[in-house]
């Protein structure tokens, strides 16, 4: 973890997790890196609640499914805003849906380095 302290200073991001255990230990990496976690948000409507608000976020890191229901319409919300994103799933990427297989996927469980870098590659930073 050594390599991504620091990686990720001074960005704001949201990890979308139903797992909350997952989602807490992610916000930890994250802030670990410098990043600042505004929230972690466990279901779709939780997700598509926050995002309505047009918060100022740089990244988000986005589970495929949440309690069942694919998480797609937040991916769609986070396009259509120009935010970017990655998903972190149990699922093999081509269950992934067509209209976003070119986006980054990190399969779990993703090391926090491999987490971190991939991130700070979203946003430019590498």
């Amino acid at each position: 973890m050594h390599d991504a302290e620091g990686l990720l200073k001074g960005l704001r991001m949201v990890v979308i997790d139903d797992n909350y255990l997952l989602a807490t230990s992610v916000a930890s990496v994250l802030e670990f890196a410098g990043g600042n976690v505004l929230a972690t948000l466990p279901s779709l409507d939780d997700a598509l609640h926050y995002f309505s608000a047009g918060p100022g976020v740089d990244a988000v890191v986005l589970d495929v499914d949440l309690a069942g229901s694919p998480s797609y319409p937040i991916a769609e919300l986070l396009d259509q805003n120009g935010i970017p994103f990655l998903f972190v799933t149990g699922y093999d990427s081509h269950a992934i849906d067509e209209r976003f297989r070119e986006r980054m996927v990190c399969m779990k469980p993703v090391s926090p380095d491999l987490l971190c870098m991939a991130i700070a590659r979203l946003c430019g930073r590498s």
